[in-house]
């Protein structure tokens, strides 16, 4: 009887361990697809965009490939874009050689490039790139509140995006992660 014993477990214990050598492999795939698939939503390509700045330079977004950037989606009546302000020229002072800011108005009937202009003067720091919204760019960056803060990796992939007032610390935060 201990014979019989013996070779059912030895039976059981091979069904057992062959079921238990699937589950490592299995859990690492699964585990790979869900970091992959984290890593493509976390990540997707930015829009390119061409956009005529304030003073009537063209650029586009691709021109700024290899540096961080950071789109403010804003308008000069905004109270909370306002308010951002100050943050942003934190970031700036910080960073100025290893990114770009551009903020983008998404009231361009509002904002003329002469509204801006007398809006920024007030902000004698915010030396960045100030344009309007002319292409439509809310709907490609899926602007539906605003400030609206989209932080870009050195590849064009969007990495970031913050809807209302984002302190300067979390966007400090968020360049750090990129520029390792």
């Amino acid at each position: 009887m201990a014979v019989g014993h013996i070779i059912f477990l030895s039976t059981h214990s091979s069904r057992y361990f062959m079921k238990k050598r699937w589950l490592f492999p299995s859990m690492i795939t699964i585990f790979i697809i869900i970091v992959t698939g984290w890593y493509i939503l976390s990540s997707s390509k930015a829009s390119d965009f061409q956009l005529v700045d304030i003073n009537g330079n063209y650029f586009r977004l691709s021109n700024f490939k290899g540096k961080i950037v950071i789109l403010e989606f804003m308008a000069t009546q905004c109270v909370l874009c306002r308010q951002q302000i100050p943050y942003l020229i934190e970031v700036w002072e910080k960073y100025r050689d290893s990114i770009a800011i551009i903020s983008i108005s998404v009231d361009p009937l509002r904002d003329s490039d002469d509204v801006l202009r007398d809006f920024i003067k007030r902000y004698p720091n915010a030396t960045w790139i100030w344009a309007r919204d002319t292409v439509n760019l809310t709907i490609a960056y899926k602007v539906t509140a605003i400030p609206k803060i989209v932080i870009i990796d050195k590849e064009g992939n969007i990495r970031f995006e913050h809807l209302g007032i984002t302190s300067s610390t979390i966007i400090i935060q968020e360049i750090n992660k990129l520029l390792r």
